[in-house]
Parts: C-alpha cells; sequence; structure tokens
C-alpha cells in the first residue's frame, strides 16, 4: 500500500490523517518525509518567488494556480499536499512562450515537448542540476524545481462545453501572501 501512496503523493497526508507515526517498523518514515517535503517547498518557495520578481520586472502578468494557492482554504497545511510542479497561468500563449524565454535565460530548460499531446500549457521546465539522479524516492528535497506555463484554463473544444466567466479570470485574481513577498 506504501507504494501506491506514494506514487499517488498521498503518504503524507495519510499518515497524518490517520494518527499513524511510523509505518512497517520504521517510527522515523512519516516525520522523514515531513521534514523533506519541508525542505522542498522551502526550495519551490524560493524559486517561485525568484521568477515572479523576474516576470512581474518583465512586465508579463501571471497567475499561480494549483499547488500553493490551495494552502490554507482548501488544505490546511502545505506538506499535505505535495507539489511536483508549480503552475503559472498567463493570459495568453505569446506571454507564456515569452515567460518561457525568460525561464530559459534563468537558467531553465525545456523537460521535453508536447506537440503531441493536447495540453494547455508549454513543455514543462526545469532548472538543470547535473548532479540530480532520480533515485525513485518521491519525497527527496532535490528533485528538481519544475514550472508548466500555462495558456488557457479551459479549452470548450476539448471539454465539450464552456465555461463561462474564464475571461474576467485575471480581473478577479487577488495577490497570495508568501514568506517575503505575495503572488498573483
Amino acid at each position: 500500500m506504501i507504494d501506491w501512496a506514494n506514487r499517488h503523493h498521498l503518504t503524507p497526508a495519510f499518515g497524518f490523517w490517520t494518527g499513524r507515526k511510523s509505518w512497517q517498523n520504521d517510527p522515523s518514515f512519516f516525520p522523514d518525509i515531513y521534514t523533506r517535503l519541508g525542505l522542498r517547498q522551502e526550495r519551490q518557495t524560493a524559486a517561485l518567488a525568484e521568477m515572479a520578481g523576474l516576470l512581474d520586472a518583465a512586465g508579463l502578468p501571471f497567475a499561480v494556480i494549483k499547488g500553493p494557492t490551495h494552502v490554507p482554504d482548501f488544505s490546511r497545511f502545505a506538506f499535505l499536499r505535495p507539489q511536483c510542479d508549480l503552475d503559472l497561468l498567463f493570459p495568453s500563449r505569446a506571454q507564456a512562450e515569452a515567460a518561457a524565454d525568460l525561464f530559459q535565460t534563468s537558467g531553465y530548460r525545456l523537460l521535453s515537448e508536447y506537440g503531441h499531446l493536447p495540453t494547455d500549457h508549454l513543455a514543462p521546465l526545469a532548472r538543470s542540476d547535473p548532479g540530480y539522479t532520480w533515485q525513485g524516492d518521491f519525497y527527496d528535497p532535490g528533485v528538481p524545481i519544475v514550472f508548466e506555463l500555462h495558456y488557457r484554463l479551459w479549452n470548450p473544444e476539448m471539454e465539450g462545453f464552456t465555461a463561462p466567466g474564464l475571461e474576467a479570470f485575471f480581473e478577479r485574481s487577488e495577490r497570495h501572501p508568501m514568506p517575503g513577498d505575495s503572488i498573483p
């Protein structure tokens, strides 16, 4: 069961909500995951603050979606909802592409091309770390930080129906506090 929970990023929540302090005779299992997730979230927060500053300075409007925006309104604790990537939404594909150029000049690289898949974001970007090797640890604090740059929230052709009101998304967005700053 732990392998399934790890693959679905549910292990932290499982330990927290069941009150389990250990797993399979390892009393450090859950506290260790929480510590490692905290370290990774610190790195993600720093990367988000850095890139938000560069995007603001370049005049590229964006909003953070998913992940960090869920705390505290939808999830009390950030560590219960581990993030594999950070998602930013831009008003247009052209602005998302300009942001991708900015990310690449800041040391991020495209992970793959998504031309054959129907997505509403560009290929994910990660900062290169030649010393990192995936070890099968979903909670490794050293996992490279990944950003997805979205250019729309909804694709009515793909979904089969419209989502009225999305055209006013940016006008309704609010700044969300984060350590040392705020993000849209």
